[in-house]
């Protein structure tokens, strides 16, 4: 069986960016990713990333803390990591970290923490001093929708601060019931979205509790892993993954309160793979895994096993640029391009004229969320 896989005749899109970390997997740290960027009044970039440290086990539900790492060259090299969140007491780890400068100057953190019985609790974190220390409280986010049962998720460098002051964290939940051992039992996969905001800093928080669906017909994983963008409007833009080929958005007017009904987006087709979008200076910037044909001249094929390694769909990456503040994208341009790899979950940082993108990298393993991967982009690579 030829598995080679053959760029099309036409000119591909032009490949961006280098590398400028690359944290390998080890047998001590299997998992390390799904992180977060800020700029600190130095001038210092911090990454603050999940790494797992449960012996060889990359799997979700394995022992994790947050680490992180300073950059004083802009990028260009990332020093020695440090530890910045165990688990608290009565949690079994800490993952997905998001990073936000405050409108009061503060920097805030989210992250979550796993319980014994596999759900979920979302920790609030605030700095006066520049992540060198945080207060840090549960969001107390509640586990009621409707009268019914629902355990939330959250990914990675996805917390917003919008023009009112309102802090709002786009959410996947899903319903359950408790079983007599206390543990969970999901009443199917399909997920559903929501919000959680606060109108007083991350004081106390408010569940939006409306249930955002797929309309009309029902799937298999729902609505999954969201992320938002502040339309030029005024409009929040919420996007998510599923499992119909293509990303799914839906739209608020109040802040994060209603929402319409969800729908395709069409631009992009993906498989169940998360997406990023930010705004980057005068552009706006979507990092995602498209359906291989955009790139490639044909599609990988699943679990097809080349070179001890796994084809899978979520290659190639690309970055797609927009000029209209993320209306219309007329650009694209490819990050990675390894059949042979797997690369997902990314995080972007706004330099001033570069971006920092960073994600998991499979390194050509079957360990799919392994290693992960910084690169530098020039905004005139962007041209």
């Amino acid at each position: 069986m030829n598995t080679e896989i053959q760029y099309e005749k036409s000119i591909p899109p032009k490949k961006v960016g280098k590398e400028v970390q690359f944290i390998e997997a080890k047998r001590d740290t299997p998992r390390n990713g799904q992180g977060a960027f800020i700029r600190l009044k130095s001038g210092e970039i911090f990454y603050a990333y999940s790494e797992n440290y449960d012996g060889d086990k990359w799997a979700d539900e394995a022992k994790c803390h947050i680490v992180g790492c300073l950059s004083l060259d802009e990028g260009e090299s990332f020093g020695e990591k440090f530890t910045v969140f165990d688990a608290p007491t009565g949690y079994k780890s800490v993952k997905c970290p998001s990073l936000l400068r405050l409108s009061d100057g503060d920097i805030a953190m989210i992250f979550l923490a796993r319980l014994p019985n596999d759900s979920f609790q979302i920790f609030f974190a605030r700095s006066k001093d520049e992540c060198k220390s945080f207060s840090v409280t549960p969001t107390l986010l509640g586990e009621d929708i409707d009268g019914r049962h629902a355990a939330y998720n959250m990914m990675n460098d996805r917390f917003y601060e919008l023009p009112s002051g309102r802090l709002i964290i786009p959410l996947e939940a899903i319903l359950y019931e408790e079983k007599s051992d206390g543990s969970y039992g999901y009443k199917g996969e399909e997920c559903f979205l929501c919000t959680l905001y606060s109108d007083d800093g991350g004081k106390t928080w408010v569940n939006g509790r409306q249930m955002l669906t797929v309309p009309f017909i029902k799937t298999k994983h729902g609505l999954q892993e969201p992320a938002m963008i502040l339309m030029k409007d005024g409009r929040l833009r919420m996007f998510a993954r599923t499992n119909l080929g293509c990303q799914y958005e839906c739209y608020s007017s109040d802040g994060g309160v209603s929402w319409s009904v969800p729908t395709p987006m069409e631009y992009f087709k993906s498989p169940l793979s998360p997406m990023m979008m930010k705004h980057v200076g005068d552009c706006t910037v979507a990092v995602y895994n498209p359906e291989p044909i955009h790139v490639l001249s044909v599609r990988p094929q699943l679990y097809v096993t080349h070179n001890c390694t796994l084809l899978t769909d979520r290659t190639p990456l690309v970055l797609s640029v927009s000029e209209d503040g993320g209306e219309s994208f007329t650009r694209l341009y490819v990050l990675e391009d390894d059949p042979y790899s797997y690369f997902c979950y990314p995080a972007i940082f706004d330099g001033g004229d570069y971006l920092l993108v960073s994600y998991y990298h499979s390194n050509r393993t079957e360990a799919l969320l392994s290693s992960s991967k910084t690169v530098k982009i020039m905004k005139e690579e962007l041209k």
